[in-house]
């Protein structure tokens, strides 16, 4: 949906991350692409064979085999009268048309791209990994050993520090500083007292430039934010940015 929503319908954003995306044709697991073929057989199987399907599937997207807990998260939603027949129908809406409608155009992304692979991902290959970040120019890869197509199960520390360094690097810095100009630029009309403007602004360094680690909390925050109100790009055509 995010590179549909950049690619296709020129949404913009400061920066995106993805991590191991169904983004390049084919993909799909043998039993998705049996059970497209099925669905209403699937939807119609016994309870206790349910159970035992769903968990398997997904303990083929981890590397580190997942705690009953986590595995409940995942699974329990794939059960029931209701559950059930969701689980095998989202699976036959799985469509590689999304995918190609795409992936002719990764050579225009407009914001800096950072790509996470788990090495050990049975879902898509790490190969997809290579492939897709030789088609977006100037993209990061990083390769997450000892990780599966969940990364957020198998390495959770490797998206926050790697995501850290990231969000520091000097071209998303620029792109916030950019988006503090268009903030105050749109906030203008209802902050025109110096001090509401600077409400404004401390707000926003607190969610972007703050997290990011590039300014302090502080005084003097507002004072150079508010000197981003003369900057040329305010004046340009206003385009609202999504943080990913």
């Amino acid at each position: 949906m995010v590179l549909r929503g950049h690619l296709l319908d020129k949404r913009n954003y400061r920066s995106l991350t993805l991590i191991d995306p169904v983004a390049l044709s084919p993909w799909g697991t043998p039993l998705p692409r049996y059970a497209r073929q099925h669905e209403s057989i699937f939807a119609g199987l016994p309870d206790f064979i349910q159970r035992a399907v769903v968990p398997a599937y997904i303990e083929g997207a981890v590397f580190t085999p997942l705690s009953a807990e986590a595995m409940a998260l995942y699974a329990e939603p794939g059960f029931g009268p209701l559950g059930q027949p969701a689980f095998w129908r989202q699976i036959a809406q799985f469509d590689e048309k999304y995918t190609n409608e795409i992936e002719s155009k990764y050579d225009s992304f407009r914001c800096p791209v950072m790509i996470l692979w788990g090495k050990e991902d049975k879902w898509i290959s790490v190969d997809f990994a290579y492939k897709l970040a030789a088609k977006i120019a100037g993209s990061r890869l990083k390769i997450v050993p000892n990780a599966g197509h969940i990364v957020q199960e198998d390495a959770p520390e490797a998206i926050i520090l790697s995501s850290s360094n990231f969000f520091r690097t000097p071209e998303i810095v620029e792109n916030a500083r950019l988006q503090v100009g268009r903030s105050l630029h749109r906030d203008t009309k209802t902050a025109r007292e110096g001090s509401d403007c600077q409400c404004v602004v401390t707000d926003f360094l607190k969610t972007s430039l703050r997290r990011a680690g590039v300014l302090q909390p502080s005084a003097a925050g507002c004072v150079i934010a508010n000197r981003l109100t003369e900057d040329p790009y305010c004046g340009a055509e206003r385009n609202e940015m999504r943080d990913q």
